[in-house]
């Protein structure tokens, strides 16, 4: 295990740090939806909307991977904060073009592009700190620690954008994009952040040799660095497979509010927090899954996650049919709730794998591989239920099943991807073979970049 002049002080003010970044985040995220939708924007605007972070914040993971291998973590997670505060300034910029649609999306899409950037600042260099200042048998419960920070911070900014919406809306006169002025929260929060990561974290001397001046060329050369990491051989089982579930979870996390708002009617407030009880789920249980991860081994518990989807789904149906409770209604999603609990396994089990493959003076560039398949795939998840949820509605246009339009929409593209993951899931490789690799590599002294 490596060793840190000061180790005690990294994990807490890590994990704090990432806690109240991601709550800016989170209410960032459904905030906007939230003012697009109010507005009468359509599920095309969201699609742009929503793609615009999670390409950029994949294409350059790898650049702020290789910052992160030659310079102080910490200046590179200051730096997070400092774009992500920039962004939510931007937003708010798009205020006075509400008559010019189009243009008032994209100053919303300039700042979700900036955002991509500061939360690839963010999480990398976070994945990269964890991996070297931990060994394996304990990896995993550090990842599901971290996992759950990223989560709760999350479900707190989710489940507060619906009363922050409805309170500067009412101040506005009941004028929707009066919510825009809600960000201005989000400026104050992303800086708290930075002074906790800059003066509670110690100095982490650099693993790897880079000039600093050299830098932005190396950045310009490491971009979609992200892909070759996690679809080499080493890793490509996981890549795979991370890519579906990611694509599943994109075509969910950020379709899903929206339907909720529109297709349903649910309102903003219940919106936010249908949406956080599942965060809460996921979040909560990450530590205990990485301790289990720890004990049994990365994929038996990935084993556990895959089933969980199976079992959400088989209690779906449960709660619909036999219950007949309504997935409008939030007691359904207490019900399906042991499904999420055995799922939210993947995350920590998955963070963890990737960390033992993170080779000493490349941790930044491996870490990387989650930001790039994660972002990628939501991307890509958001346009495949995209396109479904409008042509669904489209062509059911004035038939009995008008209603429900929406869900067979975003629902079939979400089915196969379901299938999809549970068949790739269930064929990881085994963490010997793994292990045994990145042995050999270390050994040989090849390199990922």
């Amino acid at each position: 295990m490596d060793t840190d002049p000061q180790p005690k002080r990294v994990f807490p003010m890590l994990y704090c740090g990432t806690f109240i970044f991601r709550i800016a985040c989170g209410m960032s995220a459904l905030l906007a939806i939230m003012v697009l939708e109010a507005l009468g924007f359509s599920m095309e605007a969201l699609m742009l909307f929503a793609i615009a972070f999670s390409s950029v914040e994949g294409l350059i993971a790898g650049a702020t991977g290789y910052a992160t291998d030659i310079m102080d973590a910490r200046l590179v997670l200051l730096s997070s904060t400092l774009t992500a505060a920039i962004s939510v300034c931007i937003y708010m910029l798009a205020f006075p073009f509400t008559g010019l649609p189009w243009v008032f999306l994209l100053i919303l899409m300039i700042g979700h592009a900036v955002h991509g950037i500061a939360s690839s600042l963010n999480v990398t260099p976070s994945l990269a700190v964890i991996s070297r200042f931990t060994r394996y048998e304990n990896r995993a419960r550090y990842m599901g620690v971290f996992d759950m920070s990223l989560m709760y911070g999350r479900l707190v900014g989710i489940a507060l954008s619906g009363v922050v919406f409805s309170f500067f809306a009412r101040l506005g006169g009941g004028k929707p994009e009066y919510g825009l002025f809600g960000f201005s929260i989000l400026a104050v929060l992303f800086i708290i952040a930075g002074l906790a990561f800059y003066f509670g974290l110690p100095h982490m001397p650099p693993e790897r040799k880079g000039k600093v001046e050299h830098i932005w060329r190396q950045l310009m050369k490491h971009i979609g660095a992200g892909a070759r990491v996690m679809f080499s051989k080493l890793r490509r089982d996981m890549g795979i497979t991370w890519f579906v579930l990611a694509s599943l979870w994109g075509l969910a996390y950020n379709l899903g509010p929206y339907v909720m708002l529109r297709d349903f009617g649910i309102h903003q407030t219940e919106t936010g927090f249908i949406t956080a009880i599942i965060v809460l789920l996921v979040g909560g249980t990450a530590p205990f899954w990485g301790y289990v991860a720890d004990r049994i081994g990365r994929k038996k518990t990935t084993v556990i996650g895959i089933s969980g989807l199976l079992i959400t789904a088989i209690l779906g149906i449960v709660a619909t049919s036999v219950f007949r409770v309504s997935y409008k209604d939030m007691q359904f999603y207490w019900i399906i709730s042991p499904g999420i609990f055995c799922f939210a396994s993947i995350a920590p089990t998955f963070l963890g794998r990737l960390g033992d493959t993170a080779i000493k003076g490349e941790r930044g560039i491996v870490s990387s591989g989650f930001q790039f398949v994660t972002s990628m795939g939501e991307v890509s998840g958001t346009i495949i239920g995209g396109l479904g949820y409008i042509v669904c509605h489209r062509l059911l246009d004035g038939s009995a099943l008008q209603p429900v339009a929406g869900i067979i929409g975003i629902g079939v593209p979400g089915i196969i991807l379901f299938l999809l993951t549970l068949a790739f899931g269930y064929r990881l490789r085994p963490d010997e073979e793994i292990l045994r690799e990145v042995e050999k590599l270390s050994a040989t002294g090849l390199s990922e970049s």
